[in-house]
């Protein structure tokens, strides 16, 4: 069954991509953490335009990423080979990642800039989206409708 093999090594690929992100993330959210722990005391409230923008990007990043996933694997020809599934999946998967990394990484960046807590919570939100992507094999099969012996 090579295409049960090259499904495989596809969704370890895609594992490897998502392990590098999410490490990334939680690297830059010590960081973040430290740094405003040595700062100023937290505040809420609602005046910076940075704190409108994280949520919009919390909101709609998250669902363009999914829209724009499912439109280009939901577009294939039927009589497309194994292969070019395969390659399709795993560049749309990649760019649904980094869109979905976006608001996270912006909402460490304005908790940083100004220590408020609706950033914080607008991370925590968009960080356990992004960690509801972790690629599988049964979710390639949910998704591009290929079984390939899975």
């Amino acid at each position: 069954m090579p295409e049960k093999e090259s499904v495989r090594q596809l969704v370890k690929s895609l594992q490897t991509v998502y392990t590098a992100l999410i490490s990334g993330i939680l690297l830059f959210a010590m960081t973040v953490f430290y740094l405003v722990e040595n700062g100023e005391e937290i505040t809420l409230g609602t005046q910076d335009p940075l704190i409108l923008i994280s949520v919009f990007f919390a909101v709609s990043l998250p669902i363009q990423s999914a829209v724009l996933f499912q439109k280009a694997i939901r577009n294939r020809d039927l009589n497309e080979s194994i292969s070019t599934t395969l390659n399709r999946y795993q560049n749309q998967y990649i760019i649904r990642l980094v869109i979905a990394e976006m608001p996270v990484l912006f909402s460490l960046v304005c908790y940083l800039l100004n220590n408020n807590v609706l950033c914080l919570a607008t991370f925590l939100v968009c960080f356990l989206y992004f960690a509801t992507l972790y690629p599988s094999a049964k979710r390639f099969a949910k998704e591009t409708g290929v079984e390939a012996g899975i």
